[in-house]
Parts: structure tokens; C-alpha cells; sequence
């Protein structure tokens, strides 16, 4: 489901609405959802959404559509040991480079992505840190896989407060989604079939934006009267 973001104090109305199957990823609808707010003329310059949407391809792709997606990423992974922090990945020379600046003798990038380089035994034999990466006899040998710029940016951007309060705009979607359930009984079907089910969801999101339509133009004609 998507909705409008207005000021403070302003209506939103509901701009998409679908079902789908339980098994499928959420994420996988973001284009979809963009061609239909296109078919509408209602097409966003951001659009907020959880960590489900905010993936690589969604980001890259809303981007070439000058559209800015928002929101939290996936935490990187994590070393449980400090054996491989601190090496630094230079893709473009095809290197890596060990905290104590040595740079890599070997260096292979596999089709996915994932790197793997070895260290000049004669310097891991005598480095201060063998104790911290635990070379091999041969000298160290090194695999990671890089972490995407795109995302990596992004987890420095969620630090930012501002940013932080910024993303808060998507978490009233949540509200709107717990009253859909309450009020129109969303997730409970009354038809057999998906066609049907879909059906039945635009209805009610077309029924919640008629409710909400009424309210601000209620709320109009009463600031109209206090004039």
C-alpha cells in the first residue's frame, strides 16, 4: 500500500493498493508500484519504505526515474573475530591492503562478487599483528565479500539524525494499514480467488480515502464558518 506524506495537520489519501501471496517478496512490487503512480500522473519525488524496498536494485532503479528511495538498509555484516578488519579493498587496482599497509600479492574476484587475495609470507612472518590475523604458513590469505557502496552509504546516512527523523515520515503507513484492519476488515476475505481478493482491497482503500475526503472538507467548511 502507498499513501500520500503531507505537512502537519494535512489529509492523506491512499495511492496504491494490491494483495499479494504470502511466499513472495515484498520488495519485488516496488516497480510495479511505480508504473501504476506513472499511469496516474501522481508520480513522487521520494518515497518512504521499510528495509524490504530499500534494497540495491530498488535504490539504482527509483534513481534512473529521479526518484529518491527512503529508508533503512540491512545492518552490514559483521566479523565475530578481528581477523579481517581493518583490510581494505581497492576493486579498481585490484588489491588489498592489511592494516600495517601491505599490500596483497594475489588477487582473484570470483562472478559473485566475493574477493579472495594472499599476503608475501616474509612480511606475516614478521608482523606484530600474526597474532590478530593469524596467518597461514604461506602467509595470509584473505576472502570477503565488499560491501556495495550504495548500501554503505546509506548506513553512514542512518546515523545522521536528521535523516533519522526524516525516515519517521513512512511510519504512518502503519497506522493506516492497523485501521484498514479494524475498520474495513482487510485481512479478512470475503471471496474466493485472488482476483476477488484484490477486488476487494482497491474497494476498501477507495472507501478510506472517500471517508478521508469527506473529513477535510468537513474540516473546510468549519474553518470557512470561524472566518
Amino acid at each position: 500500500m502507498v499513501e500520500t506524506i503531507t505537512g502537519e495537520g494535512g489529509q492523506n489519501f491512499i495511492t496504491h493498493i494490491d494483495t499479494e501471496n504470502s511466499t513472495n517478496y515484498d520488495g519485488a512490487s516496488v516497480s510495479e508500484i511505480v508504473g501504476e503512480l506513472k499511469k496516474k500522473g501522481i508520480v513522487p519525488a521520494e518515497i518512504y519504505g521499510d528495509t524490504h524496498y530499500n534494497s540495491v536494485s530498488n535504490i539504482e532503479e527509483l534513481q534512473e526515474a529521479s526518484i529518491e528511495m527512503k529508508g533503512p538498509v540491512h545492518p552490514g555484516s559483521k566479523e565475530k573475530s578481528g581477523k579481517n578488519q581493518g583490510f581494505e579493498i581497492d576493486l579498481i587496482a585490484g588489491k588489498v591492503i592489511c592494516p600495517m599497509g601491505v599490500e596483497s600479492k594475489h588477487f582473484h574476484r570470483d562472478p559473485e562478487g566475493k574477493v579472495g587475495a594472499s599476503f608475501p609470507k616474509e612480511a606475516c612472518s614478521i608482523c606484530t599483528r600474526k597474532d590478530i590475523c593469524k596467518p597461514e604458513l604461506r602467509g595470509k590469505i584473505y576472502e570477503a565479500r565488499p560491501e556495495n557502496q550504495i548500501l554503505a552509504k546509506r548506513r553512514i546516512k542512518m546515523e545522521d539524525p536528521e535523516y533519522k527523523r526524516d525516515i519517521r515520515k513512512r511510519n504512518g503507513v502503519e497506522g493506516t494499514i492497523s485501521g484498514l484492519v479494524r475498520g474495513q476488515s482487510w485481512r479478512r476475505c470475503r471471496y474466493r480467488g485472488k482476483a476477488k481478493a484484490r477486488l476487494q482491497a482497491k474497494i476498501i482503500g477507495a472507501a478510506a480515502n472517500v471517508c478521508r475526503l469527506h473529513r477535510l472538507r468537513r474540516g473546510q467548511q468549519r474553518l470557512k464558518g470561524r472566518l
